[in-house]
């Protein structure tokens, strides 16, 4: 098949030998070939140009032809980097070895706001801060060598004297010989990476002074259970620093080793966390000097958007004092039981709805089976109970007592 640039048929009449019969005047065409025996389409340069008899009349037509499949092919291919170049994001911008630009793309236009017309021909140093001067110059020697730079973080300024922080691949251009004529750099903002950098760190630092002042004990671990954080309250308690737990496992830890035990029960609570599950226990905790309070501990995680197990969290809150609170509230509260059964009275205590003029019974004394003769039971099993005790002429009498007491206090 005989195809024209377009990949359309090409018809004998198009040929060069034909437009050389029928005009009489040289004629060439490039197309391209295609057969069925071969992988890869070739292309073809033909030029024809007549041979005259006496009579002035084509008598041959003589045609060269030429593999320019090379050509085309590269030509092609600098189409396609050209496309590239053009629709790129980033800034590409072509030099000279002395420094001056050569090619300028939209993504240059865009980063520093000058058109190709205005910085082609101008030296690179014109968007170049004045403190950086001395340390740009020494890239380009090292270019000059033949050294290909990546990623090297540096600074601009755009046409509206703003400084802008970028990114550059700096890489030498060379002639087919191999001979350095120039170079070429590929330029990124990197502007809004370096804010969010400087905003993470800051709320990094911002987040350890919150950590670092909370009473509670807060750490955080790997999904493996390896130390990575633990605040200043945690460390404290047991007079350790950061270098002494990071990098260990949680259960190996100096406040799970009093006890086998403790380190087994921590083991297991990392392997309930990796699945998802948030653990919760009173537990023993060894601080300094070897001594020991409870803490009411819990181990949750943290998921990446997989839904992947990110972080293992433990914290805990000591529970000493809350228990110590507990029990004398207990034994406080057994007290007072002594106490309201060797009363010889009726203790009781109800709530009041003045709607309905309802008492009901919360708790009364056992004394007032002695007294009255009802069951406990009568009194807690029926709200309106106290109809059966209060003759019923007083009954008024009591309700309004008894709510007035009630809003009083």
């Amino acid at each position: 098949e005989l195809l024209d640039i377009n990949d359309q048929p090409i018809s004998s009449s198009a040929l060069p030998r034909s437009q050389v019969f029928l005009n009489g005047k040289d004629a060439d065409l490039t197309l391209k070939v295609r057969s069925d025996n071969d992988t890869e389409d070739k292309w073809l340069h033909i030029e024809s140009s007549p041979v005259l008899d006496e009579h002035g009349r084509v008598k041959l037509a003589v045609n060269i032809f030429r593999d320019i499949t090379t050509q085309i092919e590269t030509q092609q291919h600098l189409k396609h980097y050209e496309a590239i170049v053009q629709n790129s994001y980033d800034a590409i911008v072509g030099k000279s070895l002395d420094g001056h630009i050569t090619n300028w793309n939209p993504g240059a236009v865009k980063l520093y706001g000058y058109t190709p017309e205005e910085a082609i021909g101008q030296h690179i140093s014109f968007i170049f801060p004045k403190n950086i001067e001395t340390q740009e110059m020494l890239l380009q020697k090292r270019i000059r060598q033949g050294e290909r730079i990546e990623h090297y973080e540096t600074k601009r300024v755009r046409k509206d004297g703003q400084e802008v922080d970028i990114s550059l691949t700096i890489s030498p251009i060379r002639t087919s010989e191999g001979q350095i004529v120039g170079y070429s750099t590929i330029e990124r903002d990197i502007s809004t990476r370096k804010l969010l950098e400087e905003l993470r760190q800051e709320t990094q630092g911002r987040v350890r002074k919150v950590l670092d002042n909370l009473s509670s004990f807060v750490g955080m671990l790997t999904p493996e259970g390896i130390i990575i954080e633990a605040n200043r309250s945690l460390l404290d308690s047991a007079d350790l620093t950061l270098d002494d737990v990071v990098g260990k496992p949680f259960e190996d830890a100096y406040w799970w080793s009093y006890s086998e035990d403790s380190r087994t029960h921590m083991r297991n609570s990392i392997i309930k966390a990796q699945a998802g599950e948030t653990v919760r226990f009173d537990v023993p905790m060894q601080v300094a000097q070897g001594g020991l309070i409870t803490i009411d501990f819990i181990l949750a995680s943290i998921l990446n958007e997989d839904g992947q197990v990110q972080y293992l969290v433990p914290s805990g809150v000591g529970v000493t004092d809350r228990n110590n609170l507990l029990h004398q509230l207990d034994t406080q509260r057994k007290q007072l039981d002594a106490i309201i059964q060797s009363v010889p009275g009726v203790i009781y205590d109800l709530s009041i709805d003045a709607h309905n003029d309802k008492q009901t019974i919360n708790f009364i004394s056992d004394y007032v089976e002695h007294m009255l003769g009802y069951r406990l039971d009568d009194w807690r099993s029926d709200d309106d109970f106290w109809r059966n005790v209060i003759v019923p002429a007083d009954w008024d009498e009591v309700v309004l007592e008894a709510t007035t007491a009630f809003e009083q206090h």
